[in-house]
């Protein structure tokens, strides 16, 4: 009887030397320690007709809630002021302005294209966007709300990205390049 087999990984070989310790573990690489990051979130509603703001208001804090209330620790909601967002209850028309732009496109029944309603915002986090879309209470609360979730790249906006917080002052396109230089640069 030949032996062809290929010596296992965990026996002893010639391979392995008086040294080696095998310990029957598999190799795992250290953790690292987890990276904040900020990222720019499209909360995207749809819907059958026209939604109000007040509406828009009532289905985006009941996902911030259910975003805050799974990820206490890991998760800060930025507000347009460039705030953590603290309360997590649902204001009024007026008070939601002022925290969120929100932004309408309404509906065509003739062309079967729903309204939308969508608000952009950023989080800090140290986890995946799609972490936070799959985790079981925020994807029902999404399911419940016919709200998404997703990456929005702000540097291709055809909106404008002042009421986001990016630049709370002047806009650099619209100065010289001496301006540029020394109130941004510096």
């Amino acid at each position: 009887m030949s032996n062809n087999t290929a010596p296992d990984a965990f026996s002893p070989s010639a391979d392995n030397d008086d040294a080696t310790v095998i310990t029957g573990k598999p190799y795992s690489r250290p953790s690292a320690t987890k990276v904040w990051k900020e990222v720019v979130v499209k909360l995207r509603f749809q819907a059958e007709e026209n939604l109000q703001t007040r509406d828009v208001s009532h289905l985006a804090f009941g996902v911030f809630t259910a975003m805050k209330n799974t990820f206490e620790t890991s998760l800060r909601i930025k507000t347009n002021a460039n705030q953590e967002l603290r309360t997590l209850q649902a204001p009024n028309e007026e008070e939601f302005q002022k925290l969120f732009k929100v932004t309408h496109r309404r509906g065509n029944k003739a062309k079967k294209i729903r309204a939308q309603s969508w608000i952009i915002f950023r989080i800090g986090t140290d986890m995946t966007l799609t972490t936070i879309r799959k985790e079981p209470t925020v994807s029902r609360a999404l399911q419940r709300t016919f709200g998404n979730l997703v990456y929005y790249p702000w540097t291709e906006d055809v909106h404008d990205v002042v009421p986001l917080g990016f630049f709370l002052g002047p806009l650099p396109k619209y100065m010289t390049t001496t301006q540029f230089e020394e109130e941004v640069l510096q």
